[in-house]
């Protein structure tokens, strides 16, 4: 990593990103740095790689992600395929993997993965310049094919993909999005893992999200949402061979094991016993997809690395040194030239897609992509197509030659037998000259047989020449893979020693514990044959004193005495069984110390020392109780959280039942209440009326003989007194603050719903990326909610009025 960040192409571009975040600032020193760097960076600008160097060969894209996309481009006569990253977009995700990982995974060479040849970046884009696989990807030809694969099949693309996978994780970096969408096909119909856009270290400090394609993603990575890094990574590289075990089941069956949309796939996989359904094959395929299919990732296949599922007996007639020399792939793509997209669903470029709506301006944008230019020499890829074109061209001109020393063979066949006919023709009508013209025949037919037979030679001899070229040229590039593997073990050696002498004093301090722990064992053994022996002493007292005192019931005595015997035979039956138990359990540690020590005397030269055993015996202990502590928190974890969903599952559901009922109750009350209001509100305007009325009776004769019953109710209400009128007027308003106050509490409840809907959408957001229906539904709930508070609120507001006036 430091040697990426310190070359000349890191450094440059860290100048690059300097003099453009320093354009945003007016200081006087940062001025001076832009003027005298200035004519640098434009020297610099005009000498580097940029995307004007490439020839776009179509329009078309190849393949789209989530924050890019993949097109063929042409450099110097050469092809290769060609990633563009948005930087925007990579940015603002809320996942911590890095388009500097994916760089300094495909920088190295690697043999399952493609090869990088450039990459470089401008103000918007991140380029990355690839090895152009011409057969597809692994999807493609499924769908093309509207079936299922052999076992065979099956086998050679899931071997493939295996050593792809254990060469990631032997960087240290998790894939993290392994699908047959990402398994491209080469020019020689192997694969190359592509799209390691996900890729992150598998020690990692960050948290953990869920990435990926729902249909191949790991029980454990659901289920991080929400995990504490300082606790460890929520999921390790397990996940990925989960993917790699759901691959193989769709090779082998059609389809993955979990489909339907990604909540319902994710509520299965949280399920604590996922139902997976096998159809028809052999034991062993089972076996290994039961196996890689495990939802514990402690124990999933592959826990212990990739050699656990290499040694499968799925796997037993593969040669895992040699299978990219020595196993015809099941297809190989036949196209025209390089630039050939026939294994390709190209899609028509949107131009539309690539404008940001809006452009933001981050001055320090360019930092987290400092250190991703990439240069090296864009070595040409005809070389293997044209190695390709002889060799085919070379086994045609063999089969051609072939066919016409057959067709040769034929004819020479054809005319032996006619002469043949003839000679016998010859012996019965010219017996006299039979002798003389059946030796010159022969001699003729001699003569022409052994000048074919030696052309039949000299052509068999130019096979056998071309046949050792061949095999020369093979082995010569067998040899090559040979050293390059044996520089890796020989490396992976000195790790193993360097790792074994560092745990050295540890295994010696764990000695003495487990000295200890024999001897607590020891002693528990026998406290527990002491105890036994004081139960057998007791047992014979109460027999003895059974027998004194019962004299007179014989039948008895008997029985009781048969008991006690059949109870003593139990105990020592016992006692026997646990000292059996206890031996057969120091034999065997014994057999695995043994074992381990001959292995042990294999693997290194170090001198062994009498300490040994204890170190192994401690090493298994730790391992076995670690084991077990692994499991049981992971097992309370998974039910500490479907508990913790299901409890805001019902939760919610009781909200919605609540605010349904409480918002019906509410508006009955309310409308009862409005119409209390309206009529108390009459009787009131009513009273003062009559009052008016009754204070100017004395002055207008006319209108109270107009109005007598008015006057009439007026007096009658004037008799009431200011108490009964203050009372009516009180229980008026009395009525209007409760209808204020009830629907103070429907806005309330309407806040409060809405803010509870909006949790529960949040929480969806962090579960998936994509939005569904009841996303959808839950918005419009929302907005439901929002229109019935304004009405509210003006409610509010004309009871608040009609209050004052009161």
């Amino acid at each position: 990593m430091i040697g990426h960040l310190t070359n000349k192409e890191a450094l440059i571009d860290a100048l690059f990103t300097l003099y453009n975040s320093s354009k945003h600032q007016k200081s006087e020193y940062i001025q001076r740095f832009i003027e005298l760097y200035e004519p640098v960076c434009q020297e610099l600008n005009q000498t580097k790689l940029s995307i004007k160097d490439f020839e776009v060969i179509n329009k078309d894209v190849i393949a789209r992600g989530a924050f890019g996309k993949v097109t063929l481009v042409k450099y110097k006569e050469q092809f290769y395929a060609m990633k563009i990253l948005s930087k925007s977009y990579l940015i603002s995700q809320t996942d911590r993997s890095s388009p500097i990982e994916e760089k300094l995974v495909l920088s190295g060479t690697h043999e399952w993965l493609p090869k990088l040849y450039a990459s470089f970046q401008d103000e918007k884009y991140l380029y990355l310049v690839m090895e152009y696989a011409p057969g597809g990807d692994l999807q493609g030809l499924m769908e093309r094919r509207q079936g299922r694969f052999t076992e065979q099949e099956a086998k050679f693309y899931i071997a493939e993909l295996i050593l792809a996978v254990e060469s990631v994780h032997q960087l240290g970096y998790m894939h993290r999005d392994i699908k047959p969408g990402n398994i491209l096909i080469d020019l020689y119909g192997h694969i190359k893992l592509g799209d390691l856009g996900s890729c992150i270290a598998i020690h990692t400090k960050h948290p953990l999200l869920m990435v990926g394609t729902m249909s191949y993603v790991s029980p454990e990575m659901c289920n991080s949402e929400g995990s504490d890094p300082a606790q460890g990574p929520a999921y390790g590289p397990e996940s990925d061979w989960w993917s790699v075990g759901i691959v193989l089941y769709e090779l082998l069956f059609g389809v993955p094991p979990f489909t339907g949309k990604d909540i319902q796939i994710q509520m299965k996989l949280l399920d604590p016993n996922p139902n997976i359904s096998f159809g028809t094959c052999s034991p062993e395929a089972k076996d290994l997809l039961s196996k890689l299919l495990h939802k514990s990732n402690q124990h999933r296949l592959g826990h212990h690395g990739a050699s656990e599922i290499k040694s499968h007996s799925f796997f037993k007639d593969i040669q895992w040194d040699t299978l990219h020399t020595s196993y015809n792939p099941p297809f190989i793509p036949a196209i025209s030239s390089l630039d050939d997209l026939t294994f390709f669903s190209a899609t028509p470029e949107n131009d539309e897609d690539d404008e940001e709506d809006e452009e933001e301006n981050l001055e320090d944008k360019d930092f987290p992509f400092i250190g991703y230019t990439f240069t090296e020499n864009l070595q040409p890829t005809e070389r293997k197509y044209q190695e390709s074109e002889e060799l085919q061209s070379t086994i045609a001109s063999l089969k051609e030659q072939l066919e016409k020393e057959k067709e040769l063979n034929k004819k020479n066949m054809d005319a032996l037998k006619q002469l043949e006919r003839e000679k016998r023709n010859w012996q019965l009508d010219l017996q006299t000259h039979n002798v003389k013209l059946k030796k010159e025949e022969e001699k003729r037919l001699e003569e022409l047989l052994e000048k074919e037979r030696e052309q039949w030679q000299s052509n068999i001899y130019a096979l056998k020449e071309e046949n050792k070229q061949l095999i020369l040229r093979h082995e010569e590039q067998l040899e090559k893979e040979r050293q390059s593997w044996e520089s890796r073990l020989q490396t992976q050696q000195t790790n193993i020693s360097k790792e074994e002498k560092r745990h050295k004093e540890q295994l010696e301090k764990e000695e003495k514990n487990w000295l200890i722990n024999i001897d607590s064992l020891n002693e528990e053994k026998e406290q527990l044959i002491a105890k036994h022996k004081e139960e057998l002493k007791e047992y014979i007292e109460q027999v003895e004193k059974c027998k004194a005192q019962i004299t007179l019931l014989e039948e008895q005595q008997l029985k009781i005495m048969e008991q006690q015997q059949e109870k003593y035979n139990k105990l020592e039956s016992e006692n026997k069984r646990l000292e059996f138990e206890m031996k057969k359990t120091v034999e065997r540690y014994k057999r695995q110390l043994e074992v381990l020590k001959t292995e042990q005397s294999q693997k290194t030269t170090l001198q062994s020392d009498v300490g040994k055993q204890s170190k192994i015996m401690s090493v298994m202990w730790q391992k076995d109780r670690d084991n077990l502590r692994t499991v049981q928190q992971a097992l309370e974890t998974s039910e500490s959280r479907l508990a913790l969903t299901k409890r805001e599952i019902a939760r919610l559901k009781k909200e919605i039942k609540s605010y349904q009922k409480s918002s019906f109750e509410q508006q009955m009350k309310d409308d009862k209440l409005e119409r209390r209001m309206t009529e108390n509100q009459d009787a009131i305007n009513l009273v003062y009326n009559l009052i008016d009325n009754s204070k100017g009776g004395a002055l207008n004769n006319r209108r109270r003989k107009r109005v007598d019953v008015s006057v009439n109710l007026s007096s009658s209400l004037s008799s009431l007194g200011s108490k009964e009128l203050n009372k009516l007027r009180a229980h008026s308003v009395d009525d209007s603050n409760q209808l204020i106050k009830n629907t103070q509490n429907k806005i309330r409840v309407e806040k409060e719903f809405i803010a509870s809907t909006q949790r529960t959408m949040a929480a969806r957001s962090k579960l998936s990326r994509t939005k569904t229906e009841f996303d959808q539904e839950l918005q419009k709930s929302i907005d439901r909610s929002n229109s019935k508070i304004s009405l509210l609120q003006q409610k509010l507001q004309q009871y608040e009025l009609n209050n004052n006036k009161k």
